[in-house]
């Protein structure tokens, strides 16, 4: 009777154990789930597009106000300069300013999503490594480009963009 007892217990720990680790293996593709749908839409905003094509290139042509416009790193570096190194900008930079804060504000939302433990880091880093890196270290962008990218981010306070591009 007592081996058919702790036969039932084993079987009971066994069910336990893989109900958990189904549990386990569900929310991790939820969580795979729901990154992909985020990076998705961030990927595919129309704003975010033109803000990657400007990290992608040195000189892009985009649309602004109906008009083709040049956009290379010597336009970015004037348009990005903070108010305090710049206080008038002409209709196209400000345009642009635009498109880069509300990519650094969507950017942000990854590192709230790391935090509370939606998405993981390094999943996180597998799709957007590229652009981060781009932001973050020189070489696909001048130097003096980074540093604006650095110093915008920091004066116009974009704290969860900051943190997740000082964690590349």
């Amino acid at each position: 009777m007592e081996v058919v007892e702790n036969i039932i217990k084993i079987l009971a720990i066994v069910t336990f154990i893989k109900a958990v680790f189904e549990y386990v293996k569900g929310l991790n593709w939820k969580k795979s789930e729901f990154l992909t749908k985020e990076i998705k839409d961030f990927l595919n905003d129309p704003k975010i597009k033109s803000v990657c094509l400007m990290l992608d290139y040195n000189k892009r042509f985009i649309e602004i106000n109906s008009k083709s416009t040049k956009i290379d790193d010597d336009f970015l570096i004037q348009a990005l300069k903070t108010h305090e190194e710049k206080q008038i900008f002409t209709p196209e930079e400000a345009f642009v300013r635009d498109l880069f804060d509300d990519f650094f504000d969507k950017l942000g939302f990854f590192n709230i999503y790391i935090k509370q433990d939606l998405v993981n880091r390094k999943e996180v880093n597998e799709y957007l490594q590229y652009y981060m890196d781009i932001v973050c270290k020189p070489g696909r962008k001048p130097k003096e480009l980074v540093d604006i990218f650095t110093n915008y981010i920091e004066y116009y306070d974009f704290k969860n963009a900051k943190e997740l591009l000082t964690r590349v």
